[in-house]
């Protein structure tokens, strides 16, 4: 079992997670320090080395679990039960009442987090190294998925046996993906992420024209530990 650590996402990036987002990109801070990415490499190069060394180097490693820390409040202004945890209210969800003064991520309490993650996986990667089909896994906003039929996909063995539920959210991710795949406007998307991408780290000195190198975190929610 790993370690248990905060992270600190906006409200953008919790919507992210909503929508089904299974991978995480950051800035690797400091990359001179690493050889394997300015070209002086202690592994001669050898690039299977230099992935493992770099993923035992990242912030977060597989099996760590991360409590995400979003903005937050507690009471509702039309709340009048007697439920306690149904006075929660976060931003990312939240549309009703957008002037609510909301409590810091910073400082949420574990008791208060709704979103745990795993670490499944970690590499380091240029970001414009970024595929269509990762775009789609890391959350971003798609168009609808016109004109494709997700019927003509093959489903997966014991599909039979999934709830309806189940069956329905695969049907529409996998309607999306094929219209991601295959559309002709792709650039669209990975305009879409580089948006997304600048508007969290460009004043940071990463923007996404610089083709900084970035941790990349498969990841899965999990329940609360």
């Amino acid at each position: 079992m790993g370690r248990e650590r905060p992270l600190i996402l906006s409200a953008e990036r919790v919507k992210m997670l909503q929508r089904g987002a299974t991978q995480i990109r950051v800035p690797v801070k400091n990359p001179d320090y690493y050889g394997c990415l300015t070209g002086d490499c202690p592994h001669e190069k050898n690039q299977a080395d230099c992935d493992e060394w770099m993923a035992r180097e990242a912030p977060f490693q597989v099996g760590d679990r991360l409590r995400i820390k979003e903005a937050w409040r507690e009471g509702r202004p039309s709340y009048n039960g007697p439920d306690f945890d149904s006075k929660l209210t976060y931003r990312a969800d939240e549309t009703e009442w957008p002037d609510c003064k909301w409590r810091s991520s910073v400082h949420m309490p574990r008791w208060a987090c709704r979103i745990f993650l795993e670490i499944i996986g970690v590499r380091v990667e240029r970001v414009q190294d970024i595929t269509p089909l990762q775009c789609l896994e890391s959350g971003i906003c798609l168009p609808e998925a016109k004109g494709v039929d997700p019927n003509k996909s093959v489903p997966p063995d014991g599909f039979e046996k999934w709830s309806e539920k189940r069956r329905d959210e695969w049907f529409e991710s996998t309607a999306r993906a094929v219209y991601f795949c295959q559309c002709g406007d792709a650039q669209d998307h990975f305009d879409a992420y580089a948006t997304y991408w600048d508007a969290h780290y460009a004043d940071k000195g990463n923007p996404w024209s610089g083709n900084p190198w970035a941790w990349v975190y498969e990841i899965k929610t999990v329940e609360r530990p």
